[in-house]
């Protein structure tokens, strides 16, 4: 079944996914050669001048990864849609950031969210934030580039680690140099790729199944279908009480205490324009959980009567996404290709938010607590970040081999 999987995987799939990574490196070589950013303040927040548009779909861009396209639809095929409730703790959270949390942080307009801590608190405080974050960023990052390798390998025979460094190094090669403004125009193409990609394979996957009111029923009977699920047993796995405070939890963190997620929404001129950004993503946000969400629900009315784990046409419940993908576009070339480029165009995105974040972080962190006299040009601040943002991207794609 494999080896049947990759020889699927035809030229124009290949066509797809290259396009996608030419693209970004192209936006990375614009801002590197043509439209340089001069000054930290480009670098780290675009110049202040960053539109409405690309800042809502470059933060949905980044809270968005690989793990979520492939892992939130076998959660519901596996356990039902009580997740589905996740869409209505998003818009609470969005709503608290908006009103308790991102006023505080443009008025104060600072360069890094840790600073905060040092004005609340001490120094100390602030670089024990710090550390902590680059620990975060160096334990997830490896999973975040592992998962997307590991969904291409299966589609085309190609090594994890050779998939895995290929992402890293068209990571690096715009978010190095491009700063904040690159990112963020290349999340905007980025995510085009993933959301038609995603709504192209639940269409069709839909209409193969015989329509949505089939796939519900499919559904309904095998008791997949629930959003209200009050069983108070802690230990159980998805209810309201554990989507509630597990969601809020995980979403609070991602919107205002990620320092990836406030460096764009203060990127833009004004609160207003924050805003606006906070509520084009909400629904950017909405609209792609929703359709991971339907899939899963898909791939239940598709393999209910033959699971594929149990049937052994793959050894794990992760694999059943690229598994369908395939099976799905095998009459419609391109189609995985474009699946699969959207699954590696929100790992790349997330891999670039946080490492343009973690860059200008521990640089200006350490240095305003430890040197805070040293005073460095705008080309050394430049030069110091960029090899940050290169020796944590090469460690944390080294890391992907203990995977």
């Amino acid at each position: 079944m494999e080896a049947e999987l990759n020889i699927m995987f035809s030229w124009v799939e290949y066509l797809v996914v290259v396009a996608m990574l030419l693209l970004s490196v192209l936006v990375g070589v614009y801002y590197t050669f043509f439209n340089k950013q001069k000054t930290f303040k480009d670098y780290m927040q675009g110049g202040k001048t960053m539109g409405v548009l690309p800042t809502s779909m470059s933060f949905v861009a980044s809270l968005i990864s690989g793990i979520a396209l492939l892992g939130i639809p076998v959660e519901v095929y596996l356990y039902g849609t009580q997740v589905f409730l996740g869409n209505f703790i998003s818009i609470a959270v969005m709503i608290i950031g908006g009103v308790f949390y991102l006023p505080v942080y443009f008025n104060l307009q600072l360069h890094s969210i840790f600073q905060y801590l040092e004005l609340r608190f001490n120094s100390s405080v602030r670089i024990l934030g710090t550390l902590l974050y680059t620990c975060i960023l160096m334990a997830y990052m490896p999973v975040v580039l592992f998962v997307p390798a590991l969904a291409f390998n299966q589609v085309t025979g190609i090594s994890v680690h050779v998939c895995t460094w290929v992402i890293s190094v068209c990571c690096l090669l715009y978010t190095t140099f491009g700063g904040l403004r690159a990112v963020m125009w290349t999340d905007t193409i980025q995510n085009v790729f993933t959301l038609f990609g995603t709504i192209f394979i639940v269409v069709v996957g839909c209409w193969k199944l015989g329509g949505p009111r089939e796939v519900l029923r499919i559904n309904e009977q095998g008791a997949r279908l629930e959003i209200f699920n009050f069983d108070p047993d802690p230990t159980a796995r998805n209810t309201v009480w554990t989507v509630v405070i597990g969601y809020t939890c995980n979403y609070l963190t991602g919107v205002v205490a990620n320092p990836g997620s406030v460096q764009k929404f203060l990127s833009v001129p004004t609160y207003r324009h924050t805003k606006w950004v906070l509520f084009y993503s909400t629904i950017g946000f909405v609209v792609i959980n929703s359709l991971c969400y339907f899939l899963g629900v898909v791939l239940y009315a598709r393999y209910h009567q033959c699971d594929p784990v149990a049937a052994g046409v793959i050894t794990k419940a992760n694999q059943m996404v690229p598994l369908y993908v395939m099976e799905v576009g095998r009459d419609y070339p391109g189609l995985a290709g474009l699946f699969m480029s959207g699954v590696m165009s929100a790992a790349l995105s997330t891999l670039s938010a946080w490492l343009n974040a973690v860059g200008g972080i521990l640089y200006k962190d350490f240095m305003e607590v430890f040197y805070p006299r040293v005073k460095h040009s705008e080309e050394k601040q430049s030069t110091i970040i960029k090899s940050i943002i290169v020796i944590l991207c090469i460690v944390c794609a080294s890391s992907g081999r203990c995977n």
